[in-house]
């Protein structure tokens, strides 16, 4: 009997055996044990053993993460130490959560983001739908 799909589909870019690719892989980690277990499946892509996999995905900075499932994609580039701000950029909490969290940062955050709308962008950390 086949096991029940996934909720969550997310591949990691890497760049080698770096302190840094070890910080991001530990760090999502972290994230899919601790607040996604079994509802995640994690694929990591070392892109200086599959440069065509991060060509296909237009990978250009690592460590990149992308939620490929559900559609559409999102994806955060950078520092992935940020639990609230990894699960909310790839909205891996159910909406309210995601608004909770959003108006309680409130401050600086809150500024930035009202100067990304202003902008016509949703935010400076993360980029939705590619």
């Amino acid at each position: 009997m086949k096991s029940p799909p996934t909720k969550y589909v997310l591949e990691l870019y890497i760049t080698g055996d770096t302190g840094l690719s070890k910080k991001a892989f530990a760090d999502v980690k972290k994230i899919v044990s601790e607040d996604l277990k079994d509802d995640c499946h994690l694929k990591t892509v070392d892109v200086l053993l599959n440069p065509e996999e991060a060509e296909r995905h237009f990978i250009v900075v690592t460590p990149t993460l992308i939620r490929k499932h559900p559609l559409p994609e999102k994806r955060i580039v950078g520092d992935l130490s940020n639990k609230e701000k990894v699960l909310t950029g790839l909205e891996l909490w159910g909406g309210n959560k995601v608004r909770a969290i959003s108006k309680k940062e409130g401050g600086e955050n809150a500024k930035q983001g009202k100067e990304a709308k202003r902008r016509g962008g949703e935010s400076f950390y993360w980029h939705h739908g590619f």
